[in-house]
């Protein structure tokens, strides 16, 4: 029986470069539930991020859905123009999947597949203003209750005044902060929320502001201990029902532009940027700059104990208010 297939999300139409690729056969080959579990068996042995497993899952069931589980050269090519509307960054991850599908099931013509270039996206500054703004809409949103509006806003400051990826602050729970002294620990293992852990990430502490404190233990004065700490699908819930209070200066603000607001932030108020890369991780952002083995003095020499961060910390973002 073959699998129910998800929908599509919500996503931009962009003009879009073509997937290229020669045509070597026209042979059809056939394919099954199992070819895309093993896709996605390898995937989780690799820690990749659940939801990134979701979007592999989702784009492999519609290819499967449109081709009746057997296609050809032809059919590939279809199927790739049916999804060429989508974003281009959307559009790549396509080809990128179902070429990876077509590797496995040794079809001749997979490496002939051409990844489409995706263009450069616009650097994204982001400032207290706009942060402001967007934590502004999601208090005013009274239709939603109380608990998902403190848990969305907990997760925007914590991560706008820690640095936190999106997928740490998922993986966070109740132990992993300490409200009182304002540390939050990123654990991945047994202390974690989920066994998993997350490749090339480090264990680390990061610290958050007494703005976000007082937040924070509001809402963990209402947390009932149902879902996770910061779950994921509620989060989502609030972008896909009310995605004009995202929007502000011409931008789709997320839970991940947090991380970056806490990068520019900290440089604009003078922090060492070794200080920096130590509270956000090894690897920081997405293209702003990444810790690697060419940061010898940062990678074996420059360590700072958790108290002397704090103090460093302190002196630059203790006191910063959003609100």
């Amino acid at each position: 029986m073959n699998p129910r297939t998800p929908t599509g999300g919500d996503l931009e139409p962009a003009k879009t470069e073509r997937a290229s690729f020669d045509k070597t056969s026209n042979q059809k080959t056939k394919f099954s539930e199992q070819d895309i579990l093993n896709i996605i068996n390898a995937l989780k042995i690799a820690n990749r991020d659940e939801h990134y497993i979701d979007d592999v899952k989702r784009k492999l069931y519609e290819f499967a859905k449109f081709t009746n589980w057997e296609f050809d050269f032809n059919d590939v090519t279809r199927f790739f123009e049916s999804v060429k509307h989508y974003s281009a960054s959307n559009y790549r991850k396509y080809v990128l999947h179902i070429r990876k599908l077509l590797r496995n099931l040794e079809v001749p013509y997979w490496n002939k597949i051409v990844l489409p270039k995706v263009p450069k996206r616009q650097k994204v500054v982001i400032k207290k203003d706009m942060v402001r703004h967007i934590l502004l809409n999601l208090w005013d949103l009274g239709v939603v209750n109380k608990v998902t509006r403190f848990r969305i806003v907990s997760a925007f400051i914590l991560s706008a005044t820690s640095g936190l990826r999106t997928e740490e602050i998922y993986r966070l729970t109740p132990d992993d902060i300490d409200l009182k002294n304002r540390v939050v620990y990123v654990r991945f293992g047994d202390s974690a929320a989920t066994s998993k852990t997350v490749k090339d990430y480090e264990e680390r502490v990061s610290f958050f502001s007494r703005e976000a404190q007082t937040i924070l233990r509001q809402y963990f004065k209402i947390y009932d201990g149902r879902k996770e700490l910061f779950n994921p699908r509620s989060i989502e819930y609030i972008y896909e029902k009310f995605p004009g209070a995202f929007k502000v200066s011409g931008l789709d603000i997320r839970l991940k532009h947090m991380r970056k607001f806490f990068s520019q932030q900290s440089d604009r108020l003078g922090m060492p940027t070794a200080i920096k890369k130590m509270l956000m991780g090894h690897v920081v952002s997405d293209e702003e700059f990444v810790f690697s083995s060419s940061d010898i003095d940062l990678a074996h020499y420059d360590f700072q104990d958790e108290e002397d961060l704090k103090k460093i910390y302190d002196r630059y973002w203790r006191d910063f208010r959003i609100l």
